[in-house]
């Protein structure tokens, strides 16, 4: 066997080496994906998890939820309600807390008739407590509305909120 024989035979060889190298790695780059994609799917449930459960240990025990607070922030009433390893901000998403008013009108007492004279409860105003979770990523916001589906959750442009009733009904989570 000539050298020039060799060589052919070593690039030959070269070749489907770095073709099974570049299988490989178009076998397993989306595994890979997709790996972090549930990572990071997991680290937001966790935080938005936590956050909730803390306001609403905060609501029971104040019988209000906390202030508004920006992106990435706790409300300072809400620190001891909340483990301090929990990720508000991350490369893939941006938590906040909201606090809103909603007016109720309580129902009438039962039994009462057109003729019946006596004023209905007046309303009263009660407070919500929400959680905004910022991401360009749009998988992301989809699962989360999938996950956190049987409660008051939407999602618009680059935001997922979950709304928190007075009654603290999405306190059992997803």
């Amino acid at each position: 066997m000539t050298r020039r024989d060799r060589l052919r035979k070593a690039a030959g060889q070269a070749f489907v080496f770095l073709g099974l190298v570049a299988l490989g790695g178009a076998l397993l780059a989306p595994r890979l994906e997709i790996r972090e994609r549930d990572r990071r799917l997991s680290e937001a449930q966790a935080s938005v998890a936590a956050l909730r459960d803390a306001l609403v240990a905060h609501a029971r025990d104040e019988d209000d939820y906390p202030s508004d607070a920006p992106a990435g922030r706790v409300p300072e009433e809400l620190r001891p309600f909340l483990d301090p390893g929990v990720a508000l901000e991350t490369e893939w998403f941006r938590l906040d807390v909201q606090r809103w008013e909603q007016l109720v009108h309580p129902e009438p007492p039962l039994g009462l008739s057109p003729r019946d004279t006596i004023a209905p409860p007046p309303p009263r105003m009660v407070g919500l407590g929400g959680i905004t979770l910022h991401s360009r990523d749009t998988v992301l916001l989809a699962s989360l509305l999938e996950a956190w589906g049987g409660h008051r959750s939407f999602v618009r442009d680059t935001s997922w909120t979950l709304v928190l009733a007075a009654d603290s009904s999405a306190a059992d989570g997803p």
